[in-house]
């Protein structure tokens, strides 16, 4: 069994950033700069573990039997997509707390903005819906393509985990 999984969101993760960058000529700045992108996107990987697990829960899909593929579905945008794509290339094999093992796949979607202007997210996040199994949404404030991931994936009666950050955390 393969289990496809959209891992999406808005950019809640600081950019990436590069040496030789004219925003960080300070190199404590630059230090700073990426233990704060380090810390993002582990938090967003514990996310994404914890995500599998409930699976596993009693009830869920992956109770009685572990997938022996978790493909990771992304939008290919920077933020949580970005996150998803590294952990998935960081676990190549996934291990649940029963000891059973998945090999883990990245199946990318981007959108093309160049030829279908603005409405490309939107034509890219039902293309993704109708692709996977489940999702793993994690958004800050309420960013439209996240909402209408959400509510695709809702519409079709798939499992859908959101998460917003803000403050203070909500789950849905």
């Amino acid at each position: 069994m393969q289990a496809k999984i959209i891992v999406a969101g808005s950019r809640i993760i600081a950019k990436r950033p590069y040496r030789g960058s004219t925003k960080y000529k300070d190199e404590r700045v630059l230090d700073k700069a990426f233990e704060v992108y380090r810390a993002e996107m582990k938090w967003v990987w514990s996310q994404i573990e914890q995500f599998l697990e409930e699976q596993a829960d009693e009830g869920g899909p992956f109770h009685k039997e572990a997938p022996t593929e978790i493909q990771i579905v992304s939008g290919a945008a920077d933020g949580v997509d970005q996150a998803g794509e590294h952990w998935q290339k960081e676990h190549p094999i996934h291990e649940d707390r029963l000891g059973r093992q998945s090999l883990t796949s990245l199946k990318r979607f981007p959108a093309e903005w160049w030829k279908n202007g603005r409405s490309a997210g939107m034509l890219r996040n039902q293309e993704m819906a109708r692709y996977a199994d489940m999702a793993l949404i994690i958004m800050r404030g309420d960013s439209k393509g996240s909402l209408d991931m959400a509510a695709r994936m809702r519409r079709m009666s798939k499992p859908c985990k959101v998460v917003r950050v803000g403050p203070s955390v909500e789950i849905e």
